[in-house]
């Protein structure tokens, strides 16, 4: 999610009142089945800008130059532009998500890390329970935006400067969810400092019951753990 906000999200997918086979069958008579969805999608653009002099600009398109499908599913590519300080970044390109609303934050700007420099985060797909994405840390040694696969792990909604703590919510189910805290050691390395949440266990759940914890961590250990059972509300 959007690095310095929590944001509430609208599915956009009441734009595709038609189901794919009555997309093909127009494509069929009026032209192929990515021209007759370009009528009726509005397609996602915007820009970006951070602290420390990365800005970016995003795009949707139907084509791209040496970008081909494997199939005819009609979607369209979006097309992300980063820039530091005026100097063009490379290009990112990625699949856009039909279930995506047009008009959402598809690249966001902070300093994940807290070195002092700008990182992007790009949406790269959208299910039931929101966005999901990829964390780019911007690398002072090659002045590139860099994948990050640990940062990618999960969508971060807070990012908080004067902490310097990165927060994150994880959602399994009904019962088992949870929000963590993470430090940032050196350039990527991520600790879980405390995490509170529910979960159910197969000895409560059978019960009625699940619980509700609170945990502290230091170096990758366990140090506090305080938890609740509490009753199902009928």
């Amino acid at each position: 999610m959007k690095a310095t906000d929590k944001k509430s999200f609208v599915s956009f997918s009441g734009l595709f009142t038609l189901s794919f086979s009555a997309l093909l069958a127009l494509g069929l008579f009026f032209g192929s089945p990515v021209q007759a969805l370009a009528k009726d999608v509005e397609l996602p653009v915007g820009k970006a800008a951070g602290e420390h002099g990365l800005t970016v600009t995003w795009e949707g398109k139907m084509e791209v130059p040496g970008k081909t499908r494997e199939d005819d599913y009609p979607a369209f590519w979006i097309v992300v532009k980063p820039a530091v300080n005026g100097q063009a970044l490379d290009e990112i390109v990625l699949d856009g998500s039909d279930n995506a609303p047009s008009d959402y934050e598809m690249a966001q700007i902070a300093d994940y890390n807290f070195d002092g420099y700008d990182d992007m985060w790009v949406c790269e797909d959208w299910g039931l329970r929101g966005p999901v994405g990829s964390t780019y840390l911007f690398n002072p040694g090659t002045g590139k935006l860099e994948l990050n696969e640990s940062f990618s792990e999960f969508n971060i909604f807070d990012v908080d400067k004067d902490k310097k703590t990165l927060t994150t919510l994880i959602h399994g189910s009904a019962i088992d969810n949870a929000e963590q805290v993470y430090i940032v050691k050196g350039f990527d390395e991520l600790e879980l400092v405390s995490e509170e949440g529910t979960e159910g266990r197969e000895d409560l759940m059978e019960k009625n019951q699940y619980v509700e914890f609170k945990r502290t961590y230091k170096d990758g250990k366990l140090v506090t753990n305080e938890e609740k059972i509490v009753d199902m509300e009928e």
